[in-house]
């Protein structure tokens, strides 16, 4: 009851993290689909240089349309996901180039999916404390009415008691009094 309870109060606060859908996977999606245009632009035959394909990150950077910051911070979870490569050129000059697993991610859109199956996750369980806080808002008022009835049933019963006992009083009084008068 108690960890209800703490869900019930940080119920805002969750609405507002859960609810703002992940620009993380909008950020992947995004320099899959540069890389990938760098890619299909410049594969050829002919091109025996991986740079050909790649982009530095400078170019990546100003292509993608994404800060520095969201790229680093994507950068890294698509490399160990096999979904781009980096390779240094000379020292320090990084190249980024989309991988055959990345052109799959990227055409399957499984970055925007995530997304959406997070949001819907998301919803079901906002919706599950909620519906459990109206169910037990409803318990509570439930017990309370019962609760009040039967106290104004053990009222009324106690009242009806002395009545009947009242009555039975009556009659043996009449009872009595109808003996004496034989």
């Amino acid at each position: 009851m108690c960890d209800f309870v703490t869900q019930i109060y940080k119920l805002p606060a969750m609405l507002k993290n859960k609810m703002i859908l992940k620009k993380k996977y909008i950020n992947r999606h995004e320099i899959l689909r540069t890389l990938l245009v760098r890619r299909k632009d410049n594969e050829s035959p002919n091109n025996l240089d991986e740079r050909d394909i790649a982009l530095n990150w400078t170019k990546l950077v100003e292509k993608s349309n994404l800060s520095e910051t969201e790229i680093i911070q994507q950068i890294y979870y698509l490399k160990n996901e096999n979904e781009i490569v980096e390779t240094e050129f000379d020292e320090y000059n990084f190249y980024y180039h989309i991988s055959r697993t990345g052109m799959v991610s990227y055409y399957d859109k499984k970055y925007l999916n995530q997304r959406k199956k997070e949001f819907a996750d998301n919803i079901y369980d906002v919706l599950k404390i909620l519906s459990t806080a109206i169910l037990l808002i409803f318990a509570i008022i439930t017990f309370r009415n019962n609760w009040i009835i039967s106290n104004k049933n053990e009222s009324e019963i106690e009242i009806l008691k002395k009545e009947v006992l009242k009555l039975k009083n009556q009659i043996e009084t009449e009872k009595g009094a109808h003996k004496h008068s034989r």
